[in-house]
């Protein structure tokens, strides 16, 4: 996981500056993917993993 993460850091940084190279004034934001699944039936319980369960 650490190499991953130090590696999209690294392609996160590399692209910051292409894009100050190119004229880039404002800050680059990022956005969270979240592959949303709807069901029936909420998760609950000590086997719910994080992020997951109904939105009441």
């Amino acid at each position: 996981m650490a190499t991953g993460g130090l590696r999209v850091a690294e392609q996160w940084r590399q692209l910051r500056e292409l894009a100050g190279e190119r004229g880039r004034t404002e800050p680059i934001r990022t956005v969270p993917r979240v592959n949303a699944e709807l069901r029936r039936e909420g998760h609950e319980g000590a086997g719910r993993r994080p992020f997951q369960g109904g939105a009441d």
